[in-house]
């Protein structure tokens, strides 16, 4: 057994899948940590989720405007619908040479420069985002697409459960894996290769 304090003092024991020979099953990010090293785990931050039909989203707001944020662990940026861009009064400028494909074949990508930018509890300072989709066209339920561009900076976990997405921030750890978000982890037993 191995075992990680948490930031605010709790100890989770687990099971070393390497002994066991065993994988784990998990969204997110491995967290990992030596043998010898007390791994030490800081929650950054919680965004609540609703699920519909499949799909996890979570709220926000740019310059002010309420959106619904579809978590889109496969996309490699974040993207603002361009329906939504323009009625939070944005206007989008073309991106050189990028291009989005989609249900609506190859689109340009836009970018726009938006002051005010909140994910929950997160505010994101001044920056360009990547805009997508056409002006025409409803955006249906998701005013944006959060992507690994957000997701990467940090461990994370998708709770199904508890309906949240939880950051981490980890230090003293290193390539042991471990399923830091709940001493009763799933596992499934590989059978022996033939």
């Amino acid at each position: 057994m191995q075992s990680v304090t948490l930031e605010d003092g709790e100890t989770c024991a687990f099971a070393s899948p390497r002994a066991m020979g065993i994988v784990v099953l998990m969204f997110g990010s491995l967290l990992t940590t030596s043998a010898g090293a007390e791994c030490k785990l800081g929650k950054l931050g919680t965004l609540p989720l609703e699920i519909h039909d499949g799909r996890i989203a979570t709220q926000g707001s740019i310059e002010g405007h309420d959106i619904r944020i579809l978590i889109n662990t496969g996309s490699w940026r974040t993207f603002i619908n361009q329906r939504t861009a323009l009625d939070a009064g944005l206007q989008p400028t073309e991106v050189d040479g990028v291009y989005s494909l989609g249900g609506h074949g190859r689109t340009p990508v836009k970018s726009v420069a938006v002051k005010q930018l909140k994910i929950g509890d997160f505010s994101f300072p001044k920056k360009s985002w990547y805009v997508t989709g056409e002006a025409k066209l409803d955006p249906g339920p998701y005013g944006m697409y959060l992507g690994q561009d957000i997701l990467s900076q940090n461990d994370w976990e998708i709770d199904l459960a508890g309906k949240q997405l939880v950051f981490w921030k980890a230090s003293d750890c290193d390539k042991s894996p471990l399923a830091y978000w709940n001493p009763e982890f799933m596992l499934a037993e590989l059978p022996p290769s033939r």
